[in-house]
């Protein structure tokens, strides 16, 4: 007959047992989070906090002015294409104009055309200028003006979720809520770091920082 304390010898394994039961017990309450867990809070994982955040201000900064400068690029191109299209439009107005006019005097209109028309083009379409040029600035400081306020609202939507200012105190709450879990902290120290549970490794690589938590808010990148 097969018996269980042929192969599991209870009075052989039991202190062994008791006294890990033991050493879990004093990571849990004591050595856990009261003794190692503040070491590697201040050594590791605050540091790591620290870096992904100011890596993510880096970022975002970057990708904020590349967006800015391609923006001002596009409006550069667009406002080129209206000038041209406003140019010809009006260059279009004043040839029909002139050309209505002097179709009035017959032959001689048309002879003065013929010679004098690229003369009278230019002159009046130099008094037409300035109010082609003030309509063009007009459009394009109203097209600055929406880019801004579109990047006005994109910076207010980032900011809304962060409650934590400063690096400092956001890193300091995403590393009390991550050793909160007291089992996963006394597994890691009570098997002298061989298992890395998931928040711990999160915790050591930084990562904790795209989580976000009603405590802690999201990263302050912005």
């Amino acid at each position: 007959m097969f018996k269980l304390d042929e192969f599991f010898p209870v009075e052989s394994i039991g202190p062994f047992i008791g006294g890990a039961l033991i050493w879990f017990a004093a990571n849990y309450l004591f050595i856990g989070p009261d003794i190692i867990g503040p070491r590697l809070a201040a050594k590791y994982y605050m540091p790591a906090c620290t870096a992904a955040v100011t890596d993510g201000r880096r970022v975002r900064a970057e990708q904020v002015a590349t967006a800015r400068r391609e923006s001002e690029a596009q409006l550069q191109i667009m406002m080129q294409d209206l000038a041209r299209q406003a140019g010809s439009q009006a260059q279009a107005q004043l040839g029909g104009i002139l050309g209505t006019i002097l179709d009035g005097y017959g032959r001689e209109g048309a002879a003065f055309r013929n010679r004098y028309g690229g003369q009278m083009d230019g002159w009046l379409g130099g008094l037409m200028a300035p109010a082609l040029r003030a309509q063009l600035q007009q459009r394009y400081q109203q097209e600055r003006s929406a880019l801004a306020a579109l990047f006005d609202r994109e910076e207010r939507e980032a900011r809304r979720g962060i409650v934590h200012a400063t690096p400092a105190q956001f890193c300091g709450c995403v590393v009390s809520e991550g050793l909160k879990d007291r089992i996963e902290l006394a597994t890691f120290t009570a098997t002298l770091r061989l298992y890395t549970p998931q928040t711990i490794r999160r915790l050591e690589e930084g990562t904790m920082v795209q989580s976000t938590t009603p405590a802690c808010g999201s990263a302050p990148i912005v």
